[in-house]
């Protein structure tokens, strides 16, 4: 039987988290010469689709700290009373409330 000269694992568990100072810091490094795309993605232990990914990302400035959360607004209202039919409704009996999102992808804070 041949003898093993090296053993790689390869963890497929927890995802990785990136912060945005090490993504900023890869793609920049992967602009470092030509072919390093690859070298810099096994490098950093993530997949060469994942770096050029943040590459268009940072291209189109979208990979910066600007983008924070953005709520948007609700409005609950009270959901419409049931047809009654006749029958005399428990007084314990409430109505149900109907969620309305009004969701606009160009919304920004304080909009």
């Amino acid at each position: 039987m041949p003898k093993v000269s090296r053993l790689e694992v390869v963890s497929t568990g927890a995802r990785r988290r990136w912060t945005l100072e090490e993504k900023q810091r890869i793609v920049t490094e992967s602009y470092g010469g030509p072919r390093l795309v690859s070298v810099t993605a096994r490098r950093n232990g993530l997949s060469t689709s994942q770096l050029f990914t943040w590459r268009r990302l940072a291209r189109e400035g979208k990979l910066s700290g600007d983008a924070a959360p953005v709520l948007v607004p609700v409005e609950m209202t009270p959901a419409a009373a049931p047809i009654s039919s006749g029958a005399p409704q428990p007084a314990a009996r409430r109505t149900g409330w109907k969620w309305s999102v009004d969701h606009d992808e160009r919304a920004t804070p304080g909009s």
